[in-house]
């Protein structure tokens, strides 16, 4: 048997939907991204949603279009996909990273205040960075494998010291957090937050990205930001801004409608694939396996495992692949020993040790929509062999 380690959910209605795109006038811009970000909205609870074409794009026109720029310093993890960073990069910003906490590997609370009582100190009301000079504007959280971080705390920090707090949840559509007494979708906390529709996300556009805020100047700077500059009252080639060509395409738009649509089906069948690796994995001592706390709804993206002997994790991985077991490590090497970075940022090996053992032990199974029982018995019995042969 050979099991991916994702596959793209294909609805019936997907194939109706694009049809009625191709028949249209409308292939580019149209009624279906309307539509599509009206859905995004709803189901998010945030007053605005701007479709973009990737998760990157829409994290990138969230950083500029709240002014940081060269400078400016913004806090996030160093255990992500490369993206997080890059986009601070690309406004000439620097990131600083803290390390994650232990038990479901998010950017940890108290060591971003302990990294800013330790970096910074107040001058003009502004946190300035010690050493640089740089000043402190956002703190960048991300909801790792769906798992909502702790807003809440987050949220104190916002108001306690004046930053941004931008939500990276690319991998998250769907989860939710208890926020005093109310459930919220993550994303929609803090000034903004993007979702993220790649293939193997928990519902797919191709390639594309939504900006979810209730923060009216934000939504109409990334209106524009997105469409080369262009004023939203202008004429078709008058320009405001520099700006990008970050637009989400309607065939885009109408295959995620498809698909969002279904969300709270999706979002069952993937909550009963997770429970019931849970549930064929409990015997297995060798490993661990991510618990809920019961303030958090997680919508999962990947199902990891943790082996608790780092020096098995890629001859395990080796041995699955010739079972026919897709796996993959998540995220190895972490940011802050990426080779992009090794001139560019002041970090190196021992920086963030949580993070680097991450890299070193987790392991992500096959898991996607629709993955059926009888494909994850096969996963997990590979798996326990290459435990039994290999520990």
């Amino acid at each position: 048997m050979n099991v991916p380690l994702s596959r793209p959910y294909k609805a019936q209605r997907a194939l109706e939907y694009l049809r009625e795109v191709l028949e249209s006038p409308y292939i580019s811009t149209g009624p279906f991204i309307e539509r599509f970000e009206k859905r995004v909205a709803e189901i998010s609870g945030a007053k605005y949603a701007i479709s973009t074409s990737s998760g990157t794009a829409a994290l990138h026109i969230i950083v500029k279009a709240l002014g940081i720029g060269a400078g400016d310093d913004v806090i996030t993890t160093p255990y992500s996909f490369i993206a997080t960073s890059n986009v601070i990069i690309y406004e000439g910003a620097t990131p600083v990273f803290c390390d994650v906490e232990k038990e479901h590997l998010n950017l940890s609370v108290e060591r971003v205040k302990e990294c800013i009582q330790r970096k910074y100190r107040y001058i003009g009301g502004k946190l300035v960075n010690r050493e640089t000079g740089n000043t402190l504007k956002a703190v960048m959280p991300v909801h790792i494998y769906g798992y909502p971080a702790d807003m809440e705390k987050f949220l104190e920090l916002k108001e306690k010291y004046g930053l941004f707090i931008i939500e990276d949840s690319a991998e998250a559509l769907g989860s939710v957090i208890k926020i005093n007494g109310r459930w919220r979708m993550v994303g929609t906390l803090g000034d903004a937050g993007v979702y993220a529709f790649y293939a193997n996300k928990q519902i797919t556009t191709g390639e594309g990205g939504v900006i979810v805020t209730s923060r009216e100047d934000i939504k109409n700077l990334a209106l524009s930001l997105r469409n080369q500059g262009r004023s939203l009252a202008s004429e078709w080639l008058l320009h405001e801004r520099i700006g990008y060509n970050y637009r989400m395409s309607s065939v885009n738009a109408a295959l995620g409608l498809s698909q969002i649509e279904l969300l709270d089906e999706i979002m069952k069948k993937r909550r009963e694939s997770f429970n019931t690796y849970i549930r064929l994995l409990k015997d297995v001592d060798e490993i661990e396996v991510f618990e809920e706390e019961d303030s958090v709804r997680t919508n999962w993206f990947v199902f990891v495992i943790r082996l608790k002997e780092a020096t098995l994790r890629d001859k395990v991985a080796e041995y699955m692949k010739n079972k026919g077991v897709a796996t993959r490590p998540y995220f190895s090497p972490p940011l802050h020993l990426q080779p992009v970075y090794k001139n560019m940022l002041p970090y190196k090996e021992g920086d963030f040790p949580i993070s680097e053992d991450a890299a070193k032990r987790v392991l992500a199974l096959p898991f996607y929509t629709g993955i059926s029982e009888e494909e994850q018995r096969y996963v997990v019995k590979v798996l326990k062999e290459a435990l039994s042969k290999l520990s």
